[in-house]
């Protein structure tokens, strides 16, 4: 046996079970005030980064990995800025990457490049981590949030390819979501006085730099969510408490009508696509760029369990324009403003790698750019899953 103390000058918490991998290291996930936290040489963040929070020491997010001994630490790193960090759970996968998701107050929370959200979106947004097997760096690091407050209910890294599925509250209004989302726009109304909080709902790629899908659930009141689950299939089941007396339910479910007093009970299913259907990402070097910066666009496609045959879709949004201009990338690397596919008739396999580069002359509109893509059933605009999204801004 043995027993060990972990901690600094600070407070130190935990807030989950530890995990315990099959020849006995321990992962721990938690919270720490101390400055002189004990981690490691070339942990992927050394030093403390909070601040003061309501007078108060804000605290970082501590990740650590104790050998099977108990008599050393293989990493241990924080990860946090000069707000205040949390985290609402973790999940390790079988090659010894940790994610972590929790919420974060920090306006310099450390994301890494290409990463989905790099600016602080206010208030109170949720983060999404995910660090290497030696502990000493990020694979990815990302804000999940708006204008409002976002707060994490639970992870779940179920698929084998690395997705990540998120589900938490939020009271913003401008809530990351996803083109065709089951619910687009905020349902929260006001609760004693402060925004209600809806559901979100996210799937977040293996490389961390698109969404997959995000959407809201919920309705004029305030929602809650309990764990949920994703089958072998990605659909997503989610549980939880509603106040609301309009939230989304579906023709023909068992109960569509709200039943009274405070509160009802919800059970939603949130169909991804068909069962093993195909996965499309896209990935960006970096997010911002400036004048003689080249960017560099490549896509990643996983294909579903049965063969599909597929248009495929690739599309530059413009910052300016009729509802945002769309040109359309064509298999000679040039482009269109027709609607066309980048490939025809296309048998889905995998692939992985650039699809696109351009060096910026630094005459481009300044602005807000983002790269769209989609399958579509071959000849019709009938999507295969859904719209993916890869957004960037260029300034001169």
């Amino acid at each position: 046996m043995y027993s060990t103390l972990l901690g600094g000058n600070g407070d130190e918490y935990l807030t989950e079970t530890p995990y315990v991998d099959s020849v006995g290291n321990v992962y721990l996930i938690g919270a720490t005030t101390s400055p002189n936290f004990p981690t490691t040489p070339g942990a992927a963040q050394g030093a403390f980064g909070g601040g003061t929070c309501l007078g108060t020491p804000c605290s970082d997010v501590f990740i650590a990995k104790l050998n099977p001994t108990g008599t050393a630490f293989v990493y241990s790193t924080y990860l946090g800025g000069s707000g205040g960090e949390d985290y609402g759970t973790f999940d390790v996968d079988p090659a010894g990457n940790v994610y972590v998701v929790g919420p974060t107050t920090s306006p310099n929370f450390p994301t890494t490049p290409g990463a989905f959200q790099r600016t602080y979106g206010g208030g109170q947004d949720a983060f999404i981590a995910k660090l290497n097997p030696t502990g000493t760096a990020f694979v990815y690091s990302t804000y999940l949030g708006g204008s409002g407050e976002e707060r994490i209910g639970s992870l779940v890294n179920r698929d084998g390819t690395g997705n990540v599925y998120v589900v938490g509250t939020t009271t913003s209004p401008n809530f990351p979501t996803t083109p065709g989302a089951a619910q687009g726009a905020f349902g929260g109304g006001t609760c004693y006085g402060t925004p209600c909080p809806d559901l979100f709902i996210a799937k977040l790629n293996p490389t961390g730099s698109t969404l997959m899908y995000s959407t809201y659930l919920g309705g004029s009141g305030n929602e809650s969510p309990s764990y949920p689950y994703v089958d072998d299939n990605g659909n997503v089941y989610v549980v939880g408490r509603t106040t609301s007396p309009d939230l989304l339910t579906t023709p023909g479910s068992f109960q569509p009508v709200f039943g009274g007093g405070s509160s009802d009970v919800f059970i939603a299913r949130i169909v991804t696509g068909s069962a093993g259907g195909p996965s499309l990402a896209l990935n960006l070097n970096k997010s911002n760029f400036l004048s003689r910066e080249t960017l560099i666009l490549a896509a990643t496609v996983v294909p579903g369990l049965a063969p599909v045959t597929a248009d495929v879709y690739v599309a530059l949004q413009l910052p300016y324009g009729p509802y945002g201009s769309l040109l359309f990338l064509q298999g000679d690397g040039g482009f269109t403003w027709d609607v066309q596919p980048i490939v025809r008739n296309w048998t889905i396999s995998p692939f992985t790698g650039q699809i696109f580069t351009y060096t910026f002359s630094g005459a481009e509109p300044v602005g807000n750019y983002s790269w769209l893509a989609a399958f579509t059933e071959p000849g019709t605009l009938n999507f295969i899953g859904p719209i993916v999204s890869a957004p960037f801004t260029f300034s001169p």
